[in-house]
């Protein structure tokens, strides 16, 4: 029950956002309908409670939509414990009501506008033929995404070169043993977002719903090349608010897109041992063990 109200009072939280939000990446050649599209997007619905209040329900597919002209797609599949693209390729602006994806050869069209006054909701419609049924698509914008993923050649801008390689979504991962006996990762749907301008988010995805919650929020700072501190503003067990968790890092690939960390935290006991995918670019990275 308090993940479901903590996903409730995060949502609300975006839907009445007045400001706008935009991109960290300063893009000056982007037009204003442009900068209101990149970002990324959870997909989700709009449903009523009880009382007959308008509630924000989230589904597992994310789409980024980066400064660079691409995009992607992504469903995480929680009852597999893994994730998929679904879509990835290219779009266009047509104009502050039309964009359009290109992927696989096929260029489909889409009708958008803003649920809210802060356009922290796009309703994006399938434009097509009028008898064609269409059925709009509710996406809702996460503000804690943005700052490394709007550009995956953008450098960080406020943070040192030893913290470059931290900034990005990951996903959890297990170790798991094939057929052959040979060890591999497995992803679990836990999704962790270290933006360049110091916060923080991790999203979790539970296996017997479709729906998710902001797991907990807060800020981190690097401190050298193996460690970094996370300080919780909010957790989904709120005991540990307001605790620090100490983390001892490395990278199991040359690419730096796998990462192993061990942490402890100031309200914890015990030490934890945890395996880091990278969520971008979003290739097969080969794990070794050390």
């Amino acid at each position: 029950m308090k993940h479901v109200i903590f996903t409730y009072i995060t949502a609300v939280i975006y839907l009445f956002c007045s400001l706008p939000c935009s991109s960290q990446s300063e893009n000056t050649q982007a037009t204003d309908s442009e900068k209101d599209i990149i970002g990324t997007w959870q997909k989700c619905s709009i449903v009523k409670d009880q009382e007959g209040n308008e509630q924000v329900d989230i589904e597992p597919y994310i789409k980024t939509i980066y400064a660079d002209g691409t995009y992607r797609e992504i469903s995480i599949r929680s009852e597999y414990t893994n994730r998929s693209i679904n879509k990835a390729g290219e779009w266009e602006i047509i104009n502050d009501s039309t964009y359009s994806e290109k992927a696989a050869g096929k260029t489909s069209t889409y009708k958008y506008s803003y649920y809210d006054a802060g356009k922290n909701i796009m309703i994006s419609e399938f434009s097509a033929p009028e008898t064609s049924k269409k059925e709009p698509s509710y996406w809702l914008r996460f503000k804690e995404l943005q700052g490394a993923q709007m550009s995956r050649a953008q450098q960080p801008n406020n943070s040192t070169d030893i913290a470059a390689p931290i900034i990005g979504t990951w996903q959890w991962q297990a170790i798991v043993t094939d057929e052959n006996g040979e060890e591999r990762l497995k992803s679990h749907p836990v999704i962790k977002t270290i933006n360049a301008d110091g916060t923080y988010s991790t999203m979790i995805y539970y296996s017997n719903t479709t729906n998710g919650a902001i797991s907990q929020v807060g800020k981190w700072e690097i401190i050298n090349d193996s460690t970094y501190h996370e300080k919780i503003d909010k957790h989904i067990n709120d005991k540990l608010d307001g605790s620090i968790s100490i983390i001892n890092y490395s990278f199991t690939d040359e690419d730096k897109e796998v990462m192993r960390i061990e942490y402890t935290n100031s309200k914890l006991t015990n030490k934890a041992t945890e395996i880091w995918q990278k969520f971008e670019p979003l290739k097969e990275s080969t794990f070794k063990l050390k």
